[in-house]
């Protein structure tokens, strides 16, 4: 909901709904994308997004959490488990999300808020010699 807020319509589209969202069978069924976008709509109409994001559609929409799914970080800043608001932040770096995923990763993360940014910054760290390609 937020990628619709700050990127809006044409930026989800042109920006987000390119990345993997995986096999089609892993996408909900129309049923249940109408059922999901149902959120969408309902935030739409209470303006907590603008109304431009009422264009997009349930398959969209289900691509767009998807996307969020496979190539998103989860971003909690300081709260611990069992905290308020623990895990509903994520984050999706562009370049980043290119990484190919490894069940023996070679790579370390690190998400941390940056207030001269203001916002949340990655930091990559190779945990053993990479190779070339």
């Amino acid at each position: 909901l937020c990628a619709l807020s700050r990127l809006g319509v044409a930026g989800c589209r042109s920006s987000l709904l390119t990345k993997c969202i995986g096999p089609d069978e892993a996408l909900p069924s129309a049923k249940e994308a109408r059922r999901e976008a149902a959120v969408l709509k309902a935030v739409v109409a209470k303006g907590l997004v603008p109304q431009a994001a009422a264009a997009i559609t349930p398959e969209e929409y289900a691509k767009l959490r998807r996307v969020f799914q496979l190539n998103g970080f989860r971003f909690n800043g300081e709260l611990r488990e069992g905290d308020s608001g623990y895990d509903v932040g994520e984050v999706l770096f562009d370049s980043v999300s290119r990484i190919n995923h490894s069940c023996e990763p070679n790579l370390a993360f690190d998400l941390a808020w940056s207030p001269e940014a203001g916002s949340v910054v990655i930091r990559i760290c190779a945990t053993r010699p990479l190779e070339e390609g």
